[in-house]
């Protein structure tokens, strides 16, 4: 995972801080993510997040309901994921498509996200957005990025 941070770029806490945060005004967050099934090594479910929030640290699947359907879509899920960082938590509910792709290995997940709750420094935060990635069943692994706003 290569995640570029502009320079001059604003700190989590001075982002949060701003009077745009605190008028309820919403700001950009971006989180590129690597998950493993069941966590297997430290830096198997691992995140970085950029924007309104600046932070690193690992994800916890607190729940998964995945469902295949007879369609061009091969499923759907429901997650519940806590990031786990240097300065909070934030927990999300996303609900996801699963489609296939060119490769018989690699399937597409696409979705939207809220915050659901939240501690430390994101303690009052709300959130929406959507992700973007793929999962790799010859590996177990879940690469995505989500995007969206947090205030």
């Amino acid at each position: 995972m290569v995640v570029v941070l502009s320079p001059g770029a604003a700190s989590a806490a001075d982002v949060y801080n701003s009077p745009a945060v605190a008028e309820g005004v919403p700001q950009e967050v971006s989180i590129n993510a690597h998950s493993v099934r069941g966590c297997p090594t430290a830096d198997s479910c691992v995140f970085t997040a950029t924007g309104a929030i600046d932070d690193h640290g690992v994800i916890k699947l607190e729940s998964v309901q995945a469902h295949a359907l007879p369609s061009p879509v091969v499923g759907t899920a429901q997650y519940v994921r806590t990031f786990i960082g240097t300065k909070g938590s934030l927990t999300i509910r996303l609900e996801s498509r699963i489609r296939p792709t060119d490769d018989p290995a690699v399937a597409r997940e696409e979705g939207r996200w809220v915050v659901v709750s939240a501690t430390g420094s994101y303690a009052s935060l709300n959130g929406w957005g959507s992700e973007s990635g793929s999962f790799n069943f010859e590996t177990a692994s879940l690469d995505v990025t989500y995007v969206g706003y947090v205030h």
